[in-house]
C-alpha cells in the first residue's frame, strides 16, 4: 500500500510541473519583458487550437506567433470561440508533493489518512501556483487583450509579420 501511494504521489508531482514557454517572463521581470504572453486560442472552425505568443490585436483579429510552427499567424474575432492568456511563468512547487508525501512516513499508523490528504493538498496547491498568472476569456475581455501583446498599439508599418522571430 505504501508503495502505490508513493508512485502515486510521484506520478501526481510529474503530471503537475508543466513546462511553460521560455518567452515567458519570471514574474519578478514582467515589467521589462520585450515578448507577447502566451495564448492558448480555441477556434469555432475545425475545432483547431493555436498557441504561441500573442504579436498584436486589433478590433477585427489577433496575431498569433505560433510555438509549433513559429510562423505568425492572423486569426479573425469571429473564429474565436474562447483564449487563455499566460503572461508569466508560474510557481513550480511540483517537488512538494512527494517530498511532504513522503515526510507523512513518520505519522505511523494515522500514514492511511495523512498521506492521500497530504497528496490532495499539495497537488491542489502546485497546480493554483502553476495557473496563477493566466487569465480566461470570461477575466479578460477582448478589448483588452492588447495589453499582453508584444505590440500593444500594433505591428509597426515597417515590421512584416514574415520577420518576427
Amino acid at each position: 500500500m505504501k508503495t502505490n501511494l508513493i508512485v502515486f504521489a510521484i506520478a501526481i508531482s510529474l503530471l503537475c510541473s508543466c513546462a511553460t514557454p521560455r518567452y515567458l517572463p519570471a514574474a519578478e521581470n514582467i515589467p521589462s519583458s520585450q515578448y507577447g504572453a502566451n495564448i492558448k486560442v480555441y477556434r469555432f472552425k475545425a475545432q483547431a487550437i493555436i498557441q504561441g505568443e500573442l504579436i498584436a490585436v486589433d478590433s477585427n483579429k489577433i496575431i498569433v506567433r505560433s510555438d509549433a510552427t513559429k510562423i505568425c499567424r492572423e486569426i479573425p474575432k469571429s473564429e474565436i470561440q474562447r483564449y487563455l492568456v499566460r503572461y508569466a511563468e508560474g510557481y513550480h512547487y511540483g517537488w512538494t508533493i512527494p517530498t511532504y508525501a513522503l515526510a507523512t512516513i513518520s505519522h505511523g499508523f494515522l500514514l492511511v489518512i495523512t498521506m492521500p490528504l497530504n497528496i490532495v493538498v499539495t497537488s491542489i496547491i502546485t497546480g493554483n501556483a502553476e495557473n496563477e498568472f493566466t487569465y480566461k476569456q470570461k477575466h479578460l475581455p477582448y478589448e483588452q487583450l492588447n495589453m499582453f501583446a508584444r505590440f500593444p498599439q500594433g505591428i509597426p508599418p515597417n515590421i512584416k509579420l514574415e520577420d518576427i522571430k
